[in-house]
């Protein structure tokens, strides 16, 4: 990890200094304080950098992992909820968004390889540090270990996939259809999710599905097109779906038809029926180098 912000002006500097201090006043047990995401990598959004008239995105946040010793000061809710509070007192513009660990739970995800907190490490600046503990991401994957992560990732987000349907459903059959585009996105998502963590163990964070459908095909360049996009309706038709999980919650103009929806709808259930037969297969190649 990193252990210089030079890259960043000196009121962010500032302002995450002062941030350090009061998580370290506010909590006894922190073993490190770590930068991670667009601030840490440079890329980070101000407000001058983002249009005036723009119906989506926002400043970047300052993304923040706190390492506990103990599992007990990590799910101290109360205690990280107050600290927020405090940290987003210190900055009117970047909010502080801090999520909290013990070192037990972080090592164990290193050393599976778990692209988040993988990511972390290569990508994170270092700002305070016990010093009583290391982080290091993992060496390979036994199969075993393969296996065993896979099925955990599969399980998790097709179930998610799975609910989001059913919300889906529900809110298409009421003619919510701005809620049921949102759910019908999260269940496409959750699914690209799932193929992407079986077949590499590692997903990049974003929320875009024509950025997802690009990787996955550089893995797997035989998969079928879920979402085509040759003619310039289709690209329309495509980049309004991609918009619902903005516009669907923030835009009070975001509008889609039952039509569009039933279509859009009939493309994530093949895109759910593949994801089952592509994970379960590499499942079991997994198991065959045992």
């Amino acid at each position: 990890m990193k252990k210089s912000l030079l890259h960043l002006p000196k009121h962010k500097r500032d302002e995450l200094k002062r941030a350090v201090s009061v998580i370290r006043e506010m909590c006894d047990d922190v073993e490190m304080i770590i930068l991670f995401g667009s601030h840490a990598r440079g890329n980070y959004k101000d407000e001058e950098d983002l249009a005036p008239d723009r119906k989506s995105g926002d400043v970047s946040d300052y993304d923040i992992l706190v390492v506990s010793r103990l599992n007990a000061t990590a799910i101290h809710h109360s205690l990280w909820r107050s600290i927020s509070e405090h940290c987003n007192g210190l900055s009117t513009l970047m909010p502080f968004r801090i999520i909290v660990h013990d070192v037990k739970f972080v090592k164990k995800r290193l050393k599976e390889r778990h692209f988040f907190y993988s990511d972390i490490v290569k990508e994170g600046c270092l700002l305070y540090d016990s010093g009583r503990y290391k982080l290091r991401v993992g060496k390979e994957l036994t199969p075993e270990q393969q296996i065993e992560i896979a099925k955990e990732h599969f399980e998790n987000w097709s179930e998610s996939a799975n609910d989001f349907m059913f919300g889906f459903n529900k809110f298409f059959e009421t003619k919510r259809y701005k809620k049921a585009a949102f759910l019908l996105h999260q269940a496409a998502e959750s699914a690209y999710k799932a193929i992407e963590l079986v077949f590499t163990n590692y997903v990049p964070q974003g929320h875009l599905l024509g950025a997802a459908d690009h990787r996955i095909r550089e893995v797997l360049p035989d998969l079928e097109v879920i979402f085509p996009c040759e003619t310039e309706a289709d690209k329309e038709r495509f980049d309004l779906f991609e918009y619902a999980y903005i516009g669907a919650r923030y835009d009070k103009d975001f509008k889609i038809s039952k039509k569009d929806l039933e279509y859009f709808a009939g493309r994530v259930k093949l895109l759910l029926k593949i994801t089952e037969k592509l994970c379960t297969e590499k499942i079991k190649s997994f198991e065959t180098c045992l």
